[in-house]
This record gives structure tokens, C-alpha cells and sequence, in this order.
């Protein structure tokens, strides 16, 4: 079944399943950081916000993608994973003549096995297909140009529905083709 969330013109849909949970923070509404309703850590963020999905598979709790619509609105720093996550997915808003301190990455082993994957559709439009880790399509979400998200946990596909171009970040080394499993949906 599709809805669409009117007052944020956010296209999601539930495949079949029972187990599906979005939660959605419509454009109108005020997002405050609290804990989302399958009790994980609460994101670390300076103000409300709005323009934020969040996908789970209901059945286990496991976050599968965090969204940032282009019209996000926020705090100055908004971080949006929990400190253990492999990557750190981070909104930072700033008025002209701030200055962003120069800093350094201190080297640090990081024992990381699990690789996720953050896209930026810089122009385009494409429909993200969410499957928990037992290849089940749990949701499937419209992402637009300036959309973002953070492929936590599970499985993705995509269908572009208009010519595309997307960014995409993952943790290296790239191992080729040992390194993703595809599957029929």
C-alpha cells in the first residue's frame, strides 16, 4: 500500500508486510531528540528537526536508512547516528563569516565489519527499495534531488526513475566482487 504524507509530499510505501515501521518527520513538523519508538540511542542533535526518515524492520528494531530530505532543517550540528555506527552521518549548519577551525583525523585502528553505504541524489529522482537482512522488502521511499541516505543495515536496490546522478560514500577497501551478495527480490 502507498501513503504520502501531505503536509511533506514524502511517497513511502510498506510492501505486504505487517512488520514495516516508518517513521516520518513531516516538513511542517518539529522533530525533538528523543529516542525513536523502537528504543534506540537517541540522535545527538543541538536543536529540533524536520526533513529526517528513519526505516526500521519492525520485527527485529534494526535501522535499515536514515533520509535527509534537501529541505532539512536543524541545529548547527546534528548528528543523526549513534556513536557506534561504522559511519557517522552529521548535518552542519552555518551562517556566512563562521569559521570551521582547522583540524586534523588522529590514525586509529577501528575494528569495522559491516560496510554501509551513504548516496547524495545530486539531480535526479529514484525510488529506494529497503529489505531486512533476511532479503524481506521491508519499505520503498521516493529520494529527489539533494536527498540523502545512509544504507545502515539490510539490503537496497534502486530504480531510477528519471535521469540520475548519484554520490555515494562506503567504507574501503573496495574487495571487488566478494563484496556485496545480489539477489533476486
Amino acid at each position: 500500500m502507498w501513503s504520502r504524507n501531505a503536509a511533506s509530499s514524502i511517497a513511502y510505501r510498506c510492501v505486504q508486510q505487517p512488520w514495516c515501521l516508518v517513521i516520518v518527520v513531516p516538513r511542517e513538523a518539529t522533530y525533538h531528540a528523543t529516542a525513536d519508538m523502537v528504543s534506540l540511542p537517541a540522535p545527538k542533535a543541538t536543536g529540533p528537526l524536520r526533513g529526517v526518515e528513519r526505516y526500521h524492520d519492525a520485527r527485529s528494531g534494526v535501522l535499515l536508512a536514515i533520509v535527509v530530505r534537501d529541505d532539512f532543517v536543524g541545529g548547527q550540528y546534528n548528528f543523526l547516528t549513534p556513536d557506534d555506527f561504522p559511519m557517522q552521518l552529521g548535518v552542519s549548519q552555518y551562517e556566512s563569516g563562521q569559521v570551521i577551525q582547522p583540524h586534523l583525523h588522529v590514525d586509529t585502528n577501528r575494528d569495522v565489519s559491516q560496510t554501509q553505504e551513504f548516496i547524495y541524489v545530486k539531480r535526479g529522482r529514484v525510488r529506494l527499495h529497503l529489505y531486512a537482512s533476511d532479503r524481506v522488502l521491508v519499505a520503498q521511499v521516493e529520494l529527489r534531488d539533494g536527498d540523502c541516505v545512509l544504507l545502515a543495515n539490510g539490503g537496497h536496490g534502486f530504480d531510477v526513475l528519471e535521469g540520475t546522478q548519484m554520490i555515494e560514500a562506503k567504507q574501503g577497501p573496495y574487495l571487488g566482487v566478494g563484496d556485496k551478495i545480489r539477489f533476486e527480490p
